[in-house]
């Protein structure tokens, strides 16, 4: 979110200044946002009982997924900025 945030408070400047990288970065890190969402989803599904074993495949690649979201997120901060 904090992405998002220098985006909101320092505009398009901050986007330039990071470049490509930056906005790479800023769709991975709403991936992992995403994919929270989706496994809350999907665990809520289990736990009623709609399908249990599909359900929770789902809520654990969808994790897969978010991590490595969030493990690129995280390296392409450092590429943009550092």
């Amino acid at each position: 979110l904090s992405g998002f945030a220098l985006v909101g408070v320092g505009g398009e400047a901050v986007a330039e200044a990071g470049g490509w990288w930056f906005r790479a970065k800023l769709v991975f890190a709403a991936i992992v946002v995403v994919g929270f969402v989706m496994i809350q989803v999907y665990q809520g599904r289990a736990r009623r009982g709609e399908n249990p074993p599909a359900s929770s495949r789902k809520a654990m690649l969808t994790g897969r997924v978010s991590l490595a979201a969030g493990v690129a997120a995280t390296i392409l901060a450092v590429v943009a900025f550092g």
